[in-house]
């Protein structure tokens, strides 16, 4: 009894991990660019696993942005929802309000034209995102302190 509850719990461990191992990539949605092959308001994956270059996975396409050729990177939250002033009130007595992380990237495309990427993701994971940013794309930050680079207030 005891080896088959071993066998099934072992069973269980690695069925868990396979997700984990065929893609380690955070949820994110493709907002706006220049990006072709990819639709606007398209859900799909950040893999940062590859030294050099983020790469987007969405189901049947994706594309990659070199660390090597950023130019810059922003972050900004704003509000989901746009009101009036009466209608923000009334909103925010009735339920919290939402908020959405953005992270635009521009770089050097082929032939050095430039291209863009505006991504949607949660906070915890842009708050990431930023960081691998500053650290493989430190050429975009200039002169700017770490701690200030890429963030918009």
């Amino acid at each position: 009894m005891k080896r088959a509850i071993a066998i099934l719990l072992a069973g269980l461990l690695s069925l868990s991990g396979a997700p984990a191992l065929a893609f380690d990539g955070v949820h994110a949605s493709y907002a706006s660019g220049t990006v072709d092959s990819i639709a606007p308001e398209t859900s799909g994956a950040l893999s940062t696993t590859p030294v050099a270059a983020l790469e987007f996975h969405a189901d049947k396409s994706q594309f990659s942005i070199p660390y090597a050729e950023v130019t810059s990177f922003q972050y900004k939250e704003e509000s989901k929802l746009h009101l009036g002033v009466l209608a923000t009130i009334v909103v925010a007595l009735v339920a919290p309000w939402k908020k959405v992380d953005r992270i635009t990237i521009v770089w050097s495309g082929e032939q050095g034209a430039p291209e863009v990427a505006t991504l949607v993701l949660s906070r915890h994971d842009g708050e990431g995102l930023i960081s691998i940013l500053q650290a493989r794309a430190a050429q975009a930050c200039g002169r700017r302190p770490s701690s200030q680079c890429g963030r918009v207030w």
